[in-house]
């Protein structure tokens, strides 16, 4: 089923923040400003707290008004949003915060180391951080990157719908970093107390779950034995990642993981 004519969706909320930013940088009043448009009050009034959306129509009376073309207000709110979620993550104003530890900085060198309707995630194990990157264009939740405080490897703001990936990680921490984001917004998890919140335990495991092949891991395992670093390096996982997924298999009755166990422990966790 499509969306409803009506629906005030996500971005139509940022698009709408724009438009007031720029209704307040013109020095007009709201009511001269709605005036000028072509509004009434109440019109503009019922948009701005989001009960219903505006049209193109609309945003092509603002641009005439504030002189700014529709492109640039549509990629303004975009911007704004990522201004706003940069912002919070430098004052430390985030809870879901991705592998928030000590061990960033080996990323960084390139060293080893549902509760609502759920969106799909279009992306598997045998994609690339670029391939999940174009995979995810269209999805309702923006990602950028950034230079994000020292153990911060990436972070999901729910009220702006942005995702943070430190730029300095290497591609395959950036790779683990994004999934492990996406879980959080796909979840619509608002935020988490600490690393051992349940829901930073699901999203690291359902990273896990999503990024490590069974059947591979037990080859790589027989290949490589106890060196974990070569078996983390195939499989384009962190040493994080890795672990996470041991720890999920060691919980499991006889070491194996079943569709039961999974079930129970992720999705109820």
């Amino acid at each position: 089923m499509g969306r409803k004519a009506q629906e005030v969706t996500h971005f139509a909320k940022q698009v709408m923040d724009e438009c007031v930013r720029l209704q307040k940088q013109s020095g007009m009043t709201i009511k001269e400003f709605a005036k000028a448009c072509g509004f009434g009050e109440v019109y503009w009034y019922t948009r701005a707290n989001y009960s219903l959306p505006l049209n193109l129509s609309d945003l092509e009376r603002i641009s005439e008004v504030t002189g700014v073309p529709i492109g640039d207000i549509v990629m303004d709110s975009k911007r704004h949003a990522i201004e706003e979620a940069e912002a919070k993550a430098r004052s430390g104003g985030y809870g879901l915060a991705a592998y928030n530890a000590a061990g960033k900085q080996e990323a960084i060198n390139g060293e080893a180391g549902p509760d609502y309707d759920e969106p799909d995630l279009p992306i598997d194990r045998r994609m690339t951080y670029g391939a999940m990157r174009r995979a995810i264009i269209g999805l309702p939740v923006t990602v950028s990157s950034a230079i994000l405080p020292d153990g911060l490897w990436g972070c999901y703001d729910d009220e702006t719908r942005v995702i943070l990936i430190d730029r300095r990680l290497t591609y395959t921490a950036k790779r683990c970093t994004l999934v492990h984001e996406l879980l959080h917004w796909q979840h619509g998890d608002t935020g988490c107390s600490n690393d051992c919140s349940k829901q930073e335990r699901r999203a690291r495991t359902q990273t896990a779950l999503t990024l490590v092949d069974p059947a591979e891991l037990a080859l790589l395992e027989h290949m490589y034995d106890d060196d974990l670093w070569s078996i983390a390096d195939e499989l384009n996982v962190t040493m994080q990642v890795l672990a996470d997924y041991q720890a999920t298999l060691n919980a499991s009755p006889n070491g194996r993981i079943t569709f039961s166990d999974t079930k129970e422990r992720v999705f109820n966790a």
